[in-house]
């Protein structure tokens, strides 16, 4: 069990699921709450990209996340699961997921000395945003990053994003990264 690797890694996570807490640090909810980690039981509605609601419960250390909704929870809770999927070291990690995308800023930022700009862009979508939203999205990031990763949240949603990204030249990776287990 890796429970003090989980918290430090909080820290520049922001949140975690229950799911992905077991699988990836070994680390079960009585664990997590002896060791003092917010437990946060959120529902989350049925959606065209989940056929089913359920209930989640997901893990952190700020209290400022008390309040946040099941829906931006998860989209955190995704946006840590692409950096763990990739094994991006927390040191070399920038968490920016949450930020309103006007910012023009990635929900990650992968610190890569080798990198022609230094850093690669990370962004997960949790099957809320349009196609045109993430060729936006995508378009922005290509002039400050020579390298994007997608994280997406269904499978079916690979190929089509990778094929929109194709199409507009823009060199990018997507990948399923489930952000629950």
């Amino acid at each position: 069990m890796k429970i003090d690797e989980l918290v430090s890694d909080l820290l520049v996570d922001k949140v975690i699921s229950a799911g992905r807490a077991r699988r990836h640090y070994g680390v079960n909810l009585a664990a997590a709450k002896r060791a003092s980690l917010l437990l946060l039981k959120r529902h989350i509605p049925y959606s065209r990209t989940s056929r089913k609601a359920k209930q989640v419960t997901f893990l952190a250390v700020d209290r400022f996340y008390w309040q946040t909704s099941g829906n931006q929870l998860r989209h955190l809770a995704g946006v840590t699961a692409l950096r763990l999927d990739n094994d991006v070291p927390v040191d070399s990690w920038l968490n920016e997921g949450g930020l309103p995308f006007s910012t023009g800023i990635p929900d990650g930022i992968w610190l890569r000395p080798e990198a022609p700009n230094g850093a690669w862009a990370l962004e997960y979508d949790a099957g809320s945003y349009t196609t045109d939203m993430i060729i936006e999205k995508a378009k922005t990031y290509a002039n400050t990053y020579p390298k994007q990763i997608w994280g997406v949240a269904v499978p079916a949603r690979v190929k089509r994003i990778a094929y929109a990204l194709a199409i507009e030249n823009i060199p990018a990776r997507v990948e399923y990264s489930p952000w629950w287990e």
